[in-house]
């Protein structure tokens, strides 16, 4: 195991246990490592106008808005930010971009780049939620 973390503080039944404080740092450790990678797809389309275009915008295949740019500007991650509009993912959403992917691959991917803060988005709350689970012994 890479992380070392206590099946059982993870809802695995007879999983074997390691020192609840030790699970803890590897626990944090893991949240530190995998929320440093991001792999962004962005999927262009027609926009509005003739002279610009829509993008949808994935976060590890995860849907998290859209928005428009002028047809000839330069669709670096920079522009498309400050033109994205933030929208939750819902059961409609997920299901326009099941079919988005299966008929064409994205038009622009930036990848291994630290994650921005999302509204919403706050890690030290599944922290402070593993934390309370462990102390607890709730297994």
């Amino acid at each position: 195991m890479e992380y070392q973390l206590d099946a059982t503080l993870c809802g695995v039944p007879d999983g074997g246990t390691i020192d609840p404080e030790m699970h803890q740092m590897n626990f944090v450790k893991m949240l530190d490592e995998l929320s440093a990678f991001k792999n962004i797809e962005v999927f262009f389309d027609s926009g509005r106008k003739a002279d610009e275009k829509s993008y949808v915008w994935l976060e590890n295949k995860v849907y998290k808005g859209f928005g428009y740019i002028q047809s000839g500007a330069e669709p670096d991650e920079e522009t498309l930010l400050a033109n994205l509009t933030l929208r939750q993912s819902s059961i409609t959403t997920e299901n326009i971009i099941k079919k988005l992917q299966e008929t064409a691959p994205p038009s622009h991917t930036f990848q291994n780049k630290k994650p921005r803060q999302l509204p919403g988005l706050d890690t030290s709350n599944l922290i402070q939620h593993q934390l309370s689970y462990s102390s607890s012994g709730i297994a």
